[in-house]
């Protein structure tokens, strides 16, 4: 009878998808599939080719035969080698090591995980509001400009924020656009992917006009101008649940269809009273009230003490909490601690 083979497949590492095929000498006349064997028909060692070997025991396997390699001893058996496999020396009982090739895998930089298609670079991060020290490494963005893993999640998280429907390039001569895929491959981890996706989400939800029912989650859009809504889904469920579109709290004047009977209904004009009766407190020679708004995303910032010159922690601009004016490169009202002219109050 002749000298049949039959492969064993056995998985020695899933995280380094390294296959181990065992060769072992049966003799069996019949062709079947037996769990972890192939036996295959009228092979054997003088006949059987590697190309046939390969077709086999990546059918078996059911993986790619194009990112497929044989390693028997120090050699790799090649894919489309008509030779057989006594020509390579494979006899019974050979072990024989299957390698796939994977797209991807991933490094790890400033202990984030990132995926090895992702450049490293050796330019300066496009984030840093000061000179790079060069010791931080940083990775290249598609449209070529560099960033720090963790530089890069917090800009993402800052532009969420700031309500953006898009995460782009800071470089105001690129402004490219940076895909979600693109983000998370430079090492974001599984919170900050959510907030960048869901964020994102609902920064488009919310431009479109579409707020959430706080009861049951539910995404809905106004038809018309009215401020007492009744949501379809909790409606459905048996609920009666009405809300005011403009503060988002539960409608609690029942007899009315304007007035909501929360107190404040209109956040805006709440925060408006704040900055209009907000008390001063001295500043370097001049009385300022303790509340301001950020110049670019109008969130509430209570100046405690020291410099003049503010970081907006919503949104990232600095400017002067004294005169407003926006920092363009440089200071153009003076130092921290010099006097400049005040600002009025604001009006959002």
């Amino acid at each position: 009878m002749a000298s049949m083979i039959a492969v064993f497949v056995s998985v020695t590492g899933r995280k380094t998808d390294r296959i181990s095929v065992i060769l072992k000498q049966v003799y069996d006349n019949e062709f079947a599939i037996i769990t972890n064997h192939v036996h295959v028909y009228d092979w054997n060692l003088q006949t059987a080719t590697i190309t046939e070997l390969y077709q086999k025991v990546c059918e078996r396997v059911n993986v790619d035969l194009g990112n497929t390699i044989l390693f028997f001893g120090n050699r790799i058996l090649p894919s489309d080698s008509t030779e057989t496999l006594e020509d390579y020396d494979v006899v019974a009982n050979s072990n024989i090591t299957l390698v796939q090739r994977v797209v991807g895998g991933v490094t790890q930089i400033c202990g984030r995980m990132i995926d090895s298609s992702v450049q490293q670079s050796t330019y300066r991060c496009v984030l840093l509001n000061i000179n790079d020290d060069g010791l931080s490494k940083r990775v290249a963005m598609p449209c070529g400009h560099a960033v720090t893993p963790d530089g890069l999640a917090g800009y993402v998280d800052l532009e969420i924020k700031k309500h953006k429907t898009k995460v782009t390039c800071p470089v105001k001569t690129c402004r490219a656009e940076w895909k979600s895929s693109e983000i998370i491959k430079r090492g974001l981890t599984e919170k900050e992917r959510l907030v960048l996706e869901t964020g994102l989400t609902k920064n488009i939800l919310r431009e479109q006009g579409i707020q959430e029912c706080l009861r049951c989650s539910a995404h809905i859009q106004r038809d018309g101008n009215g401020t007492r809504m009744l949501c379809p889904i909790c409606k459905k469920r048996g609920v009666t649940y009405e809300f005011c579109w403009s503060c988002q709290k539960e409608w609690k004047n029942k007899d009315s269809y304007s007035n909501c009977g929360n107190i404040p209904c209109d956040p805006a004009a709440e925060f408006q009273k704040i900055l209009n009766t907000c008390p001063t407190k001295n500043l370097y020679g001049v009385q300022v009230p303790e509340v301001r708004a950020c110049p670019h995303c109008k969130k509430a910032i209570n100046h405690k003490q020291a410099c003049k010159h503010i970081l907006c922690p919503s949104c990232g601009t600095n400017f002067c909490y004294i005169c407003l004016t926006l920092y363009n490169g440089r200071w153009l009202c003076g130092a921290y601690n010099s006097a400049c002219t005040i600002a009025a109050r604001q009006k959002v």
